[in-house]
């Protein structure tokens, strides 16, 4: 299952580079070979709730392919109603994002899934999506609105979500606004925020998956090492956009150049929706903390993956006086 979805994966992202603007088939073909490769994770373990997933999953990305393939068919039959069909086709992108409104099937899918599924999910399963839109960005306003209201409403929901799975779900949806805004600005951008995105998130599902955490309420009695609680925290918190840590310098770029573009209130919503992050993001970590009663001390760094984590983060410390002098 890993080699087969590694490798439509690979093919999907080859015919989506070759694939010009012109050429939606072969962008259809590619999603397809994506979604191919994924269903069998859903699938790996024979009980009710993996398989009710899988057939969600199916169904949704079923409906978005309709789409994708109608915006083919009324582009070379029906030049007339071209703007429709470009309505169509990020409809159909937007679905397979999981971006809001079109959200819902992501909220109600993720409950039953692995974390390592889950991972993969909201991070590798949207890369091709992302490389469509970037070669068909046409239809400005109605991006930037999901924009607006992915990054709202993946914020809003949140703040009365206590189970860890649809928290991280619905702050997936959150940056999925700001990978939108940064495929307005340039390629180069959006792969910076969405590894640094990944490398993030990869920690904070390591240590839920590790320690079998579903609900935030479970971090004050559960007994997790305060080193991984302390990374935790830092991982949130870079998450979430707090000045000075790694997650702030992808979003303080992706702000400076829409502000500079002209898209003041754009820039403004997304800040906003950054502070109400913040606050949920807090929530986990006072089940954490001061339930548990744990100081930040000193510990013992065991791992490679926690030195390398702990290096981003502080890394970011050092370099900020070194942006305000440049």
């Amino acid at each position: 299952t890993p080699s087969f979805f590694l490798f439509s994966l690979i093919i999907g992202a080859r015919l989506l580079f070759v694939a010009s603007s012109s050429s939606l088939i072969l962008c259809w073909v590619g999603l397809e070979l994506n979604t191919a490769g994924f269903i069998p994770f859903l699938l790996k373990e024979n009980f009710k709730g993996l398989r009710d997933s899988g057939i969600k999953y199916f169904l949704t990305q079923a409906l978005a392919s309709v789409f994708f393939l109608l915006r083919v068919t009324f582009t070379l039959i029906f030049s007339k109603i071209a703007s429709f069909s470009i309505i169509l086709l990020i409809v159909s992108l937007f679905i397979k994002l999981g971006a809001a409104p079109f959200h819902s099937w992501l909220i109600r899918l993720v409950e039953s899934l692995d974390w390592g599924i889950l991972f993969l999910l909201l991070t590798i399963q949207k890369i091709n999506p992302l490389l469509i839109l970037m070669n068909q960005w046409t239809n400005a306003e109605l991006i930037w609105s999901i924009v607006c209201i992915s990054v709202l409403v993946g914020r809003l929901a949140g703040l009365t979500q206590t189970r860890l799975r649809k928290l991280i779900s619905l702050s997936s949806v959150n940056h999925l606004g700001w990978f939108l805004a940064a495929i307005n600005q340039n390629f180069k951008l959006l792969v910076i925020y969405f590894f640094t995105y990944m490398l993030l998130l990869a920690r904070l599902i390591y240590v839920f998956s590790r320690f079998n955490v579903f609900l935030i309420s479970q971090l004050s009695f559960v007994n997790i090492e305060a080193s991984n609680l302390n990374l935790i925290f830092l991982n949130l918190l870079s998450l979430g956009g707090l000045p000075p840590f790694l997650g702030f310098f992808p979003k303080w770029i992706v702000l400076e150049n829409l502000i500079w573009q002209g898209f003041t209130i754009v820039s403004l919503v997304m800040i906003i929706s950054s502070l109400i992050v913040l606050y949920f993001y807090l929530r986990i970590t006072f089940s954490a903390f001061i339930l548990k009663k744990l100081g930040w001390g000193q510990f013992k760094i065991k791992s490679s993956l926690r030195k390398s984590l702990i290096f981003l983060n502080l890394l970011s410390l050092g370099g900020l006086p070194l942006i305000f002098l440049i």
